[in-house]
This record gives C-alpha cells, structure tokens and sequence, in this order.
C-alpha cells in the first residue's frame, strides 16, 4: 500500500518509480554485485553522463560531484545503479537456464555463450536499429517547453501541442517558432537547430531516438523530455557506413538488446504486481 499527496502526473510518476523499484528488489534479492564491480559501474554511468551532456556535466571531476551539486543524495544513486546491475545478472541467469523463453525470445543461449553460437536474434537486433552502430548522422531542430512552477504539465504539454501544430502549418518557419517560443537557452541564437548528430551520445533520449525516426522535413509528436517536453523537426541526414556483427559492433548490439529484454521484463513484472495506491 503506498500513499502520496502532490500534482497527479508527478504523483504517478513517483510512485511508480517507487513501485518498480520494489519490485525489482525482491527479484533480484538473491543476486550479488560487489564494490569493485560497482564502482565499475559508477564510472562507466559517469562517462555516458559526460558524453551525453557535456556542458551539464562541466567542471565535475567525478560522478560524486556532479550528484551533490544537484542534491542527489550519491547512497541512493549507488543503490539505483546496484538495482540495475542485478537486474540484468537476473536476466542473464535466466538466459542460461532457459534459453528463448525471457522477453519474449528475445534473450536466448548466446548471452551465455562467449563466441556466440546462436546470432540470429542479434542479428535481427541490428537490421532493425542500424543507425545506432553505423555512424549514420541527421541534423535536427528542437523546441523545448519546461514544466515550472507556474506552468504545470498539463499546461506545458498543451502549449506544446499548440507549438507543434503551428510548425505544421504551411510555409511556417520552425527556426522562427524556436526563437520566440522555446524555453531552450540557445534557440534566440540559433533557432533550436541541433547540427548533426549521431544515434547515441550527440543529444538526450529519447529526442535522439525520435529523430533517428523521421523522415528529412517531418515533425514529431511531443516528446516527454526531463525537464517538460518537446518537438523536433530533422532537417538533413547522412547515412552510416555498411557494419557487421562482429568486435566493438557486437558488444553495443548485445549490451543493447539485452537493455531491451531488461526493460521488457520489468514491464511484465509491474503488470502482474497487485498494488494498492491510496487516493486513486
């Protein structure tokens, strides 16, 4: 049972933060991660922090820091990162003691296997998401609208509705839109225009994922951004370089799909979870 009082959405949202993670606890509660391996893990969480926000990130020397500076209590960030490294030992057990059947077939006997006997699903993986490994590029605009305190997320996700369906209009000028209206500290200078990026470490999921979805001119549907929301227009692409399954290539494409059989597991989990929520 668990009650909260507060704005709705954020309400919801907290509490299911809570919830999964509860649930993540007990399924997990028999799997040991220690120091050494997750003090590997803080780093490499630091390095992807600094890679996919660099000006953010600025003048931290270690994830520490940059915690304490935003009032992250760095305990109760460690005990996240813990939480999710046994999640994915749990997945990876369960590959090995029943190869096919986590995630819907996704997870199969190559997580266990060293030299990959079985790479279909693998390769099925990278046919579908080739712009992550590829080097493939799009240049991209953005127009953010935040929730603050005087504008709530019902608010926000309504004047970006209200953004996003002047910037479809005929002859309108997204770069102009950006400039009046978005809350983007740089978009008066350069109209929320990104340049290029590639799939992964050039800007902040899931905006880069949405790109990496639109055709040269179209724009997306709002995109729920930390901070509030935004839309997106890609304005050029570059394609990538032919890739194979084989060294780096291989390990991103298996860390990733086994990120994708992590969270499909997790929503299997939430779905079966009998949880009363008092005030609902």
């Amino acid at each position: 049972m668990l009650a909260m009082q507060g704005q709705p959405n954020i309400r919801r949202l907290v509490i299911e933060s809570l919830i999964i993670e509860r649930i993540l606890a007990l399924r997990t509660a028999e799997i040991e991660v220690g120091d050494a391996e997750l003090d590997a893990f803080v780093a490499e969480t630091w390095e992807k922090i600094r890679e996919a926000d660099p000006a953010g990130s600025r003048g931290f020397d270690s994830l520490e820091a940059f915690l304490e500076k935003r009032g992250v209590p760095v305990a109760t960030y460690r005990e996240s990162l813990k939480l999710q490294l046994a999640t994915k030992r749990w997945v990876e057990r369960k590959a090995r003691v029943a190869p096919g059947v986590v995630a819907g077939g996704l997870v199969r006997s190559v997580l266990a296997d060293a030299h990959g006997s079985d790479e279909a699903a693998l390769r099925a993986f990278l046919a579908r998401h080739r712009a992550r490994y590829d080097g493939s590029q799009v240049r991209a605009s953005q127009i953010i609208v935040d929730v603050t305190r005087d504008r709530g997320p019902t608010e926000a996700r309504a004047l970006i509705e209200k953004l996003r369906a002047k910037a479809l209009e005929d002859d309108a000028d997204f770069a102009a839109i950006a400039r009046e209206s978005s809350d983007d500290p740089a978009a008066p200078f350069t109209g929320g225009d990104l340049n290029f990026f590639a799939r992964h470490g050039g800007v902040l999921e899931p905006l880069a994922a949405t790109a990496f979805d639109l055709e040269v001119g179209a724009v997306s549907d709002p995109i729920a951004m930390p901070r509030g929301f935004a839309i997106v227009k890609v304005t050029a692409a570059r394609p990538g370089e032919p890739v194979e399954l084989t060294g780096e290539v291989k390990e991103r494409v298996t860390e990733d799909w086994l990120g994708v059989a992590i969270r499909d597991v997790v929503g299997r989990w939430r779905r079966k979870a009998k949880v009363e929520i008092v005030g609902e």
